[in-house]
């Protein structure tokens, strides 16, 4: 008898582990990439949940937050990722049928590795009323796969993307009442490198931090009738939503308060102006022969010095782009991502080397072959 209650225990633990999830495979530009590729590192109980909303791991669920342990997958803004989510390697599965409940996606500048107020969400999809689907029921359908557009004007550079689903099953009851009880989180995290002429950088949340355990959509009951539910987490962040420059527009009276201030100003300022012409003259003259001197010592740097600092500095960046994109970053201009790494190799879908980045003078880089 004690051997049946056994086998049986055990077998309830693993149909448990198995209803679970985690994020297994980025898709980029049509490309399927391997399993974790650019993907934090899983934690030996890779589809367990995080239950604890004050705990580290709902940042990212992972063993690893050294941005070196993770590849990084390059992606234009405005283009599509399919994540993609299992239960296991081999199973097709994403999550059980059971687990309803929401899934949101995030992004935040890799830089800060998760910390602070970074968060800003850029997908979120709970509870449809019309058709009575929550998303996990759609990722179900979908084999686990679920389209996420990178907003178009967000400025170039490394994030880290977390995409997390929401199991609501146990979610009636709050957080510490029982052992079972609260909602269950699923959170992974993905580098990435994010391509295009966009200046948006969003405010964000901090993760853990934003979530509590009364937030209604984490205290929700799934088996009393309802007809909409609370997806967790800050307002969506859409594209556009951000004027060119990151900072609020003015409105037209502020304008006009503006513009009659410069105009009064223009007339003290003219006399001031003129005295001071000949002076800046002389300063340009001076910083065009320091840039000079800059120029040559940092043309006559050592090749040694230069491999060992490349080697102090790999990062690989896994740019899967079209052709057409590739060309562009191979011959393009110099520009201020001090994000990317000086010495930085970056790859392309098949893994082979097809441009380094290096350092040209002061703080500007090129991709050059």
């Amino acid at each position: 008898m004690k051997q049946i209650f056994f086998i049986a225990v055990l077998l309830a633990v693993v149909l448990t582990a198995q209803a679970h999830t985690f994020l297994s495979n980025l898709t980029i530009n049509g490309t399927r990439l391997e399993l974790g590729k650019c993907i934090r590192p899983y934690e030996d109980n890779r589809n367990y949940p995080v239950k604890d909303l004050s705990s580290d791991e709902l940042t990212c669920r992972t063993t690893s937050m050294d941005v070196a342990d993770t590849d990084i997958c390059g992606v234009p803004a405005g283009s599509t990722v399919t994540v993609e989510w299992h239960e296991t390697d081999e199973q097709d599965r994403a999550i059980s049928d059971s687990h309803l409940g929401p899934c949101i996606v995030y992004l935040s500048p890799l830089e800060a590795n998760g910390a602070g107020n970074v968060w800003f969400k850029i997908f979120e999809d709970g509870y449809d009323p019309d058709t009575k689907k929550w998303c996990v029921d759609k990722i179900i359908a979908s084999k686990g796969l679920l389209d996420i557009t990178i907003p178009a004007d967000i400025k170039q550079g490394n994030y880290l993307m977390r995409t997390e689903v929401i199991a609501l099953h146990e979610a009636d009851r709050e957080y510490g009442s029982d052992e079972n009880a609260g909602a269950e989180l699923f959170p992974n995290c993905a580098q990435l490198y994010i391509i295009g002429d966009g200046t948006a950088q969003p405010t964000g949340v901090a993760i853990p931090g934003d979530y509590t355990t009364k937030d209604p959509g984490l205290l929700f009951d799934l088996y009393d009738g309802y007809d909409s539910y609370p997806v967790p987490g800050p307002k969506l962040y859409e594209a556009g939503s951000i004027p060119a420059g990151g900072a609020p527009a003015a409105s037209s009276s502020e304008a006009d308060v503006a513009s009659s201030s410069e105009t009064d100003d223009t007339s003290s300022k003219d006399e001031e102006d003129n005295k001071k012409g000949d002076t800046k003259k002389k300063e340009k003259s001076k910083d065009d022969d320091n840039e000079d001197d800059t120029t040559t010592e940092e043309e006559a740097t050592s090749e040694d010095d230069a491999v060992s600092a490349t080697k102090s500095s790999t990062i690989n960046i896994n740019l899967n782009l079209n052709k057409s994109i590739s060309q562009e970053i191979v011959a393009g201009s110099t520009s201020e991502a001090d994000d990317v790494p000086i010495g930085a190799t970056i790859t392309n879908a098949a893994g082979q080397p097809c441009v380094r980045v290096r350092r040209r003078r002061r703080r500007d880089l090129r991709a050059e072959l």
